[in-house]
């Protein structure tokens, strides 16, 4: 069974010993990277990390997923401040948003997940409410694929990321 993901005002956190996994980051990134093919195809989507333990791996992860849809991920060459990544993002005309895995203000051992729009603004309700629609019923179809022994969706688009999909970003 698949975490329940909630979003917070600034994104998703959860401690990395706990719902902070592959799995799940994945399913997050997907949602995004559904929602932002949607209703920008093909636009420019940072990605950064802070200098917590696997946030970066975490990072590539997210580079991937959201570059399996099509857009164009560029995920920073070294750790940087949320604010950078917003700024880069909002000030390039191609951005549709920003990820940062960071641990943020919040204690070691938790992550988050930090969903910029493409004007450097956090996620408005509707949009939170249609992520966490999406992962809901993402959810169901894993359920069912586990009861069919089909390969989960998520899974799927988190598979290895081809060098060529994900630009470096150097700061």
């Amino acid at each position: 069974m698949c975490a329940i993901i909630h979003f917070g005002t600034d994104g998703w956190r959860a401690r990395v010993d706990g719902d902070f996994t592959i799995n799940n980051v994945a399913r997050v990134t997907d949602a995004i990277g559904r929602l932002w093919q949607k209703t920008n195809p093909g636009k420019t989507v940072y990605v950064g990390f802070d200098t917590r333990p696997q946030a970066r791996e975490f990072a590539e992860l997210a580079a991937g997923v959201i570059a399996a849809h099509g857009l164009d991920a560029v995920l920073v060459s070294r750790p940087v401040p949320t604010p950078a990544l917003t700024w880069a993002a909002a000030y390039d005309g191609e951005a549709c948003g920003a990820l940062m895995v960071t641990g943020s203000h919040h204690p070691q051992g938790y992550l988050c997940l930090k969903l910029r729009m493409g004007d450097g603004s956090t996620a408005n309700q509707d949009v939170i409410e249609e992520l966490e629609e999406t992962m809901a019923a993402e959810e169901e179809a894993l359920e069912e694929a586990e009861e069919l022994r089909v390969t989960p969706r998520a899974a799927a688009v988190a598979g290895p990321t081809r060098p060529s999909t994900v630009r470096p970003l150097f700061f």
